[in-house]
């Protein structure tokens, strides 16, 4: 019937969108109460100040990282780079229940900030993209309840997931380094729904005529809210860092 108001859940993209954030978070969180334990028990570290050190680093990648990503998503277009960071993400996992040592835990957690950063700008974009202004709101409030939902299930997961290996006889240790491994199915699930469930939506990416293509730090450079967001975010980051020392 035209005129007819298509409902929000049927819109373009927008459940593959809102449930791979839904099963990221999930596995994220499904960490949340080991991580700690993982430095101290696992991999023998006497200062917890070495971890906000490591969180601070990568975190400081991922958020250098995302204005030029959004300005890829821009030219190139959004699906490919929202995927691309799952996977990275899944990746991240998988290399940190690997850990022996805590030095080990670097570039799993660099790679794990910088797929973040590569998701993010062009998740936003597809789902703006995807529904109309009137219905933004709406759709980015899906994506957040989805998203802390996901963070609310994970840590319950986990926990019972660890039982479970304790239950079946596996020893502590290789307990614990499984979770990892299990917190990373979930993102599978995100990269398949990304790859499979969405596709663009807008069709004039590109440089248009008479623009110059810009890349790197110019892009902050020229314009002044995107520089002075850029360097609180990075402030902020090292204060998160810091709650850890």
């Amino acid at each position: 019937m035209a005129g007819r108001e298509v409902r929000l859940t049927k819109m373009t993209n927008v459940l593959p969108i809102c449930f791979a954030a839904f099963f990221n978070d999930m596995g994220s969180d499904m960490l949340f109460a080991f991580y700690p334990i993982f430095f101290v028990q696992i991999l023998h570290v006497s200062e917890m100040k070495v971890l906000g050190l490591v969180d601070s680093l990568a975190l400081l990648f991922g958020f250098i990282i995302m204005p030029l990503v959004g300005r890829l998503a821009d030219i190139r277009g959004r699906k490919h780079l929202i995927w691309g960071g799952y996977s990275l993400l899944l990746i991240s996992r998988l290399s940190q229940g690997l850990a022996r040592v805590w030095q080990h835990l670097i570039p799993p957690k660099i790679l794990y900030q910088i797929g973040r950063g590569i998701r993010n700008p062009p998740r936003e974009a597809l789902l703006a993209d995807s529904v109309p202004p009137s219905h933004r709101g709406r759709a980015f409030g899906l994506l957040g309840s989805m998203d802390t939902f996901g963070a609310v299930i994970g840590p319950i997961l986990g926990i019972g997931l660890f039982q479970l290996f304790l239950n079946m006889g596996v020893h502590i240790d290789e307990a614990y380094r499984w979770i990892f491994f299990c917190a990373a199915a979930p993102t599978t699930i995100s990269v398949l729904l990304i790859l499979f469930g969405t596709r663009e939506v807008r069709k004039d990416f590109g440089v248009r005529r008479g623009e110059k293509r810009r890349w790197g730090f110019s892009i902050l450079l020229k314009d002044r809210i995107l520089l002075l967001l850029t360097l609180v975010t990075m402030l902020f980051t090292f204060w998160k860092g810091d709650g850890f020392l």
